[in-house]
């Protein structure tokens, strides 16, 4: 079982969950109206054996109930809910990090394609797919961002392809500059053959 400070689970409301959800369990409520029945003062062992059993199941569906909590927290959308209830602020700061996230794994599959396409052109006869680290890379990037793009209303798609291309664009420009500075360096400081 976790604990509240580790997760910031509510353990109350998933306890009142978990007995709201066993109330409707056939086992369960037979314990329970067996359990009413008995007599305190005749039936201490019968009652205590019933208690056993009752406990057992409310931390099964207990268990179940805090494990999908946190199953719930490794999605976006899960996170999302948290953050959004616990920190507004950090909820606003954890989407701009997924967008600058979702923006990078854009950029990186545009340039695998631009340099297979360069590669072809000059007619190196590979791609960047038959290196294995680069394939994975690639399908995580593209699984990564057709999923949450998706789920994007049509307006906000043709924003996100217009904003992806302008950093692509920005992107290579800096790349670019950055060359040349390197170039520019290495003319000043020739290496030692």
């Amino acid at each position: 079982m976790a604990e509240q400070k580790d997760y910031h689970l509510d353990e109350v409301a998933i306890m009142a969950q978990a007995k709201e959800n066993l109330m409707r369990n056939k086992e369960y409520s037979k314990l329970y109206e067996q359990w009413k029945r008995l007599d305190p003062r005749r039936d201490f062992v019968k009652i205590g054996l019933l208690q056993a059993k009752i406990r057992r199941l409310e931390q099964q569906e207990f268990d179940r109930l805090e494990q999908q909590a946190l199953d719930d927290r490794k999605s976006v959308d899960g996170i999302n809910d948290v953050l959004k209830s616990n920190n507004p602020a950090a909820y606003d700061h954890w989407q701009e990090l997924l967008a600058g996230m979702s923006f990078l794994f854009d950029m990186i599959d545009f340039s695998i394609a631009d340099i297979n396409e360069l590669l072809d052109r000059n007619g190196v006869g590979v791609k960047l797919e038959k290196f294995k680290e680069i394939e994975g890379a690639r399908k995580v990037c593209k699984d990564m961002m057709l999923t949450d793009f998706d789920k994007m209303p049509e307006t906000q798609q043709q924003m996100w392809m217009d904003e992806s291309d302008r950093l692509w664009e920005h992107l290579k420009e800096r790349c670019a500059v950055y060359r040349r500075k390197v170039d520019k360096w290495e003319a000043k400081h020739p290496s030692n053959p």
